[in-house]
């Protein structure tokens, strides 16, 4: 037998018959050879006299008797991933996302706890507000931030370090065409 991950689970119909229990044997162990995985044949109930005669005629144990099918904490595979903190810009949120190839990330405090969770989606709305010219302002966006998402500097930070007017130029490119746009 080959060493594999996971360990699949095949079975039939409750109160199964005989198809029920040569199909779920037939096919764990059709799948267990074309695959890395360990497919187990199963049922999930009592074996009938006929299928016992099928079973034993053809030298068959009986496969295994799953009593229960819902899935418990145990069953799932839980993956560690860092978190970010609530002040993390989307750009930081979004390689955190990329280097751990997750679609959901805590948000934790400083002293780890949860806060809430972002989603892909939640970048995704963030992003298409970026669109309008005022979602920096309503979100009081520190400019370090929009710097730090630029990978870029601030030359002039004015009199505090959060937009409220919901004006910022960012300027690429010619420094004559740049201050040509500043008001």
């Amino acid at each position: 037998m080959r060493h594999s991950q996971n360990r699949i689970y095949i079975t039939g119909h409750m109160n199964p018959d005989s198809d029920s229990i040569c199909a779920a044997i037939g096919y764990a162990d059709l799948k267990s050879r074309i695959s890395h995985d360990h497919y187990i044949a199963s049922r999930a109930g009592d074996i009938s006299p006929e299928t016992a005669w099928v079973l034993n005629h053809f030298h068959l144990s009986e496969p295994y008797l799953l009593t229960d099918v819902l899935p418990k904490v145990a069953d799932a595979e839980i993956q560690k991933i860092a978190g970010v903190s609530p002040d993390a810009t989307v750009k930081q949120a979004w390689r955190v996302m990329h280097q751990q190839d997750v679609s959901l990330l805590p948000v934790l405090s400083p002293d780890n706890k949860l806060l809430g969770i972002l989603s892909l989606k939640d970048l995704s709305v963030a992003y298409m507000d970026s669109l309008d010219t005022h979602a920096l302002a309503h979100a009081r966006t520190p400019y370090h931030m929009i710097a730090d998402t630029l990978n870029g500097h601030i030359l002039h930070p004015g009199t505090g370090a959060v937009d409220k007017d919901g004006y910022i130029i960012i300027g690429a490119g010619d420094l004559e065409a740049i201050r040509s746009s500043v008001r």
